[in-house]
């Protein structure tokens, strides 16, 4: 196993179930945070394994217009990154703190129909 280079890359097919208003970072970045529902069945040590989730995702940037017009309950194909939550209130001695909880950060997405076949984007 490699040392260097460490990566942090998520590709996740899923539903979009909810999303949040958009607003704006201190840093002046459109934001919007959603719930994706994910379903899959993987083989996994010599069985078949059922997955089903909800998770938090996050998206950041030019990203948030594209998302605000898809439909809740479309599938997508979404290509980003985990990154620690933020704690509401970080302590003054820690630049930043976590929750312990993860999010997915949406880097990128494509509109995918039932039988996973891409559909043009927006």
């Amino acid at each position: 196993m490699k040392k260097a280079g460490f990566q942090n890359h998520v590709v996740l097919m899923a539903s979009l179930v909810d999303r949040s208003a958009m607003r704006v970072s201190p840093t002046g970045q459109s934001v919007m945070e959603c719930t994706l529902r994910h379903q899959s069945e993987l083989e996994h040590a010599g069985g078949q394994r059922r997955l089903a989730f909800v998770t938090q995702a996050k998206a950041v940037g030019d990203i948030v217009k594209r998302l605000s017009d898809v439909p809740l309950g479309q599938l997508l194909q979404c290509q980003g990154f985990l990154a620690p939550r933020r704690a509401a209130q970080p302590d003054a001695h820690q630049q930043t703190t976590s929750s312990g909880a993860l999010i997915f950060h949406i880097t990128d997405f494509e509109l995918e129909n039932s039988n996973g076949l891409c559909q043009e984007t927006f």
